[in-house]
């Protein structure tokens, strides 16, 4: 609601021991003498003696003394009915001076506009400044003054006071409109950002059914398909992973500006980022017979970052060495720590390689007016600027080295969280009794196809499979059943999984137990959520077959050896 401006303020306040004065200034700013109808109002409004209303609307009042005068303003303030200027003499003995006077003003209405009256030299502006500071509201009037130079001032000043209170009447309610708007912008963001959630539960949910079967039966993991059969589950599963994406798309089309989003800081598993990269690339090295192979070190920290920017990034190196990799060739991906507390991942190819001279530029963005005749190779591809990018923005680094004919290794750094790295080996936290063959899982998953499709996937592996359909179950049952690995799916009823979660944290029985959550939600802050509530690491939806089978053999290997092939799973060395 627009702030109402009240009347235009032409009070003046006189500070002057000299009654003479106050009688030059009535001449001046209020002459002629006060009639019959300026005191009968004097005395029905109760106005202090000595205040006199002259033809410009100057409404004049005295003070002979600075104590005097704080006391008129003091209670103007009070009143509301504040001064618009003061003319206040310098000297005015016994009391304050005319600089202790206007400071004594200043600290109770800061506003005050005020002239100062001298008839003598003593005090300099530099003096007076150094006293009083560098005021806007102050003038020098020297006496004996020129009736037409104080009338001038009093305009001037009085209009100027009219016009900061305008100014500031203008601001406070722009201000406010300022606040208003901000608080109805931030209930929006709140809003959509809960749209967001939700709709992304809502169509990742079936479409983690609907792609996680066609996964099943495209590759053939319940037995062979006839060639119709294979040509219908790769068409089914290419048009679910483009309207995938387009749910994807969609969503970040809603958000404010995904273009600045800032990276998250999370903690999360190397070996879980690399896994889920194999998976999503694993046809491409299947079709071209290209060799993977995966060297790490033991007891690897976790990596400190946004886990999205982290797999696009890695995923562009695999898929640059994967598109420029002969058919038959390999592909070599190793990590290990750096003493600077980071992490290095290098990903490695017998491709044709790098000359030198284009190494300084693989990760500029492409010049389309060169090298249009060059054949394709690395150094020309689009994905690695982007990748550049991705990496420097979490305070990670890039780089390649590369012969011609040789292959290239491309790799890229990422900080360590450090401070996870104390907790104990989580593979080696609850060791299996010897008697125990198979590793148990325990699965939380409110949704029936869900639930049907990770049991399914988990049925291809040597575990034993417990299921819960929702968090307070899921606590219940890992008492009751000392799991080796727990998948929590995070929205669910009774009890979701983030409470879920940390209930079983506040166990020391369950202190290292690997939880890893199946969300959803791909936001930095829902995996923020996921991993400060005590998940080890998390498994987007839709899951995919590989990703999920290579995450429970690496926390549940085997008791009997090394894990052998899965049915209807291609072997990747």
């Amino acid at each position: 609601m627009p702030l109402v401006l009240e009347t235009r303020n032409r009070r003046v306040l006189i500070v002057d021991d000299n009654k003479a004065i106050h009688q030059d200034f009535a001449k001046i700013l209020a002459p002629g003498p006060r009639s019959e109808i300026d005191e009968f109002a004097a005395s029905v409004f109760k106005r202090p003696k000595g205040r006199r209303k002259g033809f410009a609307g100057y409404e004049l009042e005295s003070a002979y003394q600075g104590g005097e005068a704080l006391e008129r303003v003091r209670a103007a303030c009070k009143e509301k009915r504040p001064y618009a200027m003061a003319f206040v003499d310098m000297r005015m003995p016994p009391g304050w001076d005319g600089i202790e006077t206007i400071r004594r003003l200043w600290q109770e209405d800061p506003a005050l506009e005020i002239v100062i009256c001298t008839a003598y030299a003593e005090h300099s502006w530099k003096e007076i400044t150094k006293a009083l500071g560098r005021p806007k509201h102050l003038l020098i009037l020297k006496k004996p003054f020129d009736n037409i130079e104080a009338l001038q001032l009093a305009a001037a000043l009085t209009e100027k006071w009219d016009l900061t209170r305008t100014a500031k009447i203008k601001r406070d309610e722009l201000e406010a409109r300022v606040e208003a708007r901000t608080a109805a912008l931030q209930k929006a963001n709140e809003q959509t950002d809960q749209f967001l959630a939700f709709m992304s539960h809502e169509l990742r949910t079936p479409m983690n059914g609907m792609i996680g079967f066609i996964d099943l039966l495209r590759k053939e993991y319940y037995g062979p398909i006839n060639a119709k059969q294979k040509v219908f589950a790769r068409n089914m599963h290419e048009y679910a992973a483009k309207l995938h994406g387009m749910t994807d798309q969609l969503l970040d089309a809603i958000k404010k500006d995904p273009r600045e989003r800032k990276p998250g800081s999370a903690a999360f598993s190397c070996a879980g980022l690399i896994e889920s990269v194999l998976a999503t690339l694993h046809d491409r090295f299947r079709d071209k017979r290209i060799a993977t192979s995966l060297q790490t070190e033991k007891d690897l920290p976790p990596i400190r970052g946004d886990r999205d920017y982290c797999l696009e990034a890695l995923q562009c190196l695999v898929s640059n060495a994967a598109e420029h990799t002969p058919e038959g060739g390999s592909v070599r991906i190793c990590v290990e720590s750096r003493d600077a507390g980071t992490i290095k991942i290098s990903v490695a190819d017998n491709g044709i390689g790098i000359e030198q001279a284009r190494l300084e530029k693989l990760f500029l963005p492409k010049d389309p007016t060169e090298d249009q005749g060059a054949p394709s190779s690395p150094a020309v591809d689009v994905q690695l600027p982007r990748a550049r990018k991705l990496v420097e923005a979490q305070g990670g680094s890039i780089g390649v080295e590369s012969l011609p004919g040789e292959g290239s290794t491309f790799w890229i750094t990422l900080p360590a969280d450090t401070a996870s790295s104390a907790r104990p080996p989580i593979a080696e936290a609850a060791p299996r009794e010897a008697a125990r063959a198979k590793a148990k899982v325990l699965v939380a998953e409110d949704n029936a196809v869900n639930l049907s499709l990770v049991k399914h996937i988990l049925s291809t592996l040597d575990v034993e499979v417990v299921t819960a359909e929702n968090g307070q179950e899921a606590c219940e049952l890992a008492r009751e059943h000392t799991p080796d690995l727990i998948l929590m799916d995070i929205q669910m009823p009774v009890m979701d999984g983030l409470e879920a979660v940390r209930k079983l944290r506040a166990q020391p029985r369950f202190a290292a137990t690997p939880i890893v959550a199946l969300t959803a939600g791909v936001d930095s802050e829902s995996i923020r959520g996921c991993m400060d509530a005590g998940c080890t690491e998390y498994l987007s939806k839709p899951i995919q077959s590989q990703a999920l089978a290579g995450l429970v053999r690496r926390y549940c290997p085997p008791t009997g050896g090394p894990p052998g092939k899965q049915s209807g799973q291609p072997e990747n060395t």
